[in-house]
């Protein structure tokens, strides 16, 4: 009986996940058909399609796939990540639509939870001190290609997946050190527009005309939505098009309850990959599950927080409700990774919390 529960609770699972991503992914349509009026040359939403068609493709050879499979799989995807990423940077760096910093973190998941599940003790030996130096590397060199908004969803995957791993208080005190140094670092090393923009996001009465205009124009758009949303149409000039702010252009044209509507659709996948990531038996779905709320919930942080002002803006694609192609594969492949958790028959959701913490030993 308690079987037959946990498997009618995981398909309930996998439906909401499924329901949330197609609403997002139907509101993310409707903005970029908003966004075509700036730029009526492009097609962005058969762009868009073509790519969430091929994203569709690959979450379900993962989702499909069997546990055997996706970790034999693990290490090489990483390593094929890694290497798409610079040579896409090299023959395709002008594109906007192709910046496949998603899909590295994505495709680097499995391999965090197969390190997670095989190196839970890694004080002994050199392994947990060659992990943290790739991590490091890895995101050095993302954050120089993509920028600090890559980098912050990077490092939260990484230190999400890694956080089932029992590190050493020696290694504890050496990667919180590495950490300072690396924020000090990327703050010594922003560029003069991008402290501009961390001043005018605190205070962008002090030129409101110039690089605060953004920021106040963004504020006063959220505003006039109201609860219900704006009879006004959204403005059709550059620094405001609708895919560059997919947050506020819901709250102007659904007003705040469409907005709090969306927000919520994310926090669902977010929640369902926190949940996967708590109750899971093995530390490798805990580890897939942890990795993937990392991944939406940095996403949402930077996406909704940057368009209604709360952080400052960084180049971020949300996931299904932004303009980007590979950002779009990226977003259907971690569903994928979370399905393939849900659907596989070891898990059992309906433990008690005595029965979850025996199975940990």
């Amino acid at each position: 009986m308690a079987g037959e529960v946990g498997e009618r609770w995981r398909w309930a699972l996998a439906g909401l996940l499924a329901l949330a991503c197609l609403l997002l992914a139907l509101t993310g349509v409707l903005v970029l058909r908003a966004a075509m009026a700036h730029y009526p040359y492009q097609d962005l939403v058969t762009r868009q399609l073509g790519w969430a068609a091929v994203g569709l493709v690959v979450a379900s050879l993962v989702t499909l796939s069997s546990r055997r499979t996706l970790g034999l799989s693990a290490w090489p995807l990483a390593l094929f990540a890694f290497l798409g990423l610079n040579l896409a940077r090299v023959g395709f760096g002008s594109q906007g639509w192709l910046r496949p910093a998603d899909v590295l973190c994505v495709l680097t998941i499995p391999a965090f939870a197969r390190f997670a599940a095989r190196r839970e003790s890694p004080a002994r030996n050199s392994s947990a001190w060659l992990a943290a130096f790739l991590v490091g590397v890895v995101g050095v060199r993302l954050g120089a290609l993509a920028g600090p908004g890559a980098l912050l969803v990077w490092f939260g995957v990484a230190f999400s997946a890694l956080s089932l791993v029992r590190w050493s208080l020696t290694q504890r005190v050496v990667f919180s050190a590495a950490g300072v140094l690396g924020v000090l670092t990327l703050v010594a090393l922003l560029r003069p527009y991008q402290v501009a923009r961390l001043r005018y996001w605190l205070f962008p009465g002090d030129d409101p005309l110039g690089a605060g205009w953004r920021f106040l124009e963004l504020r006063r758009l959220l505003a006039q939505g109201g609860l219900w949303g704006s009879s006004e149409p959204w403005p059709v000039r550059h620094g405001v098009t609708a895919f560059e702010a997919p947050y506020v252009f819901v709250g102007h044209q659904a007003g705040w309850l469409g907005l709090a509507g969306v927000v919520l659709l994310n926090v669902v996948v977010v929640a369902v990959a926190t949940w996967v990531g708590l109750r899971a038996l093995s530390t490798e779905s805990r580890a897939i599950g942890r990795g993937v709320a990392a991944f939406w919930g940095v996403h949402l942080l930077l996406a909704a927080g940057g368009n209604l002002g709360l952080v400052p803006e960084v180049a971020n694609t949300p996931p299904l409700l932004g303009y980007g192609g590979s950002a779009v594969v990226a977003a259907l492949l971690s569903l994928g990774l979370l399905i393939h958790v849900l659907r596989s028959r070891e898990e059992t959701p309906v433990q008690s919390s005595d029965e979850h913490r025996s199975s940990l030993l």
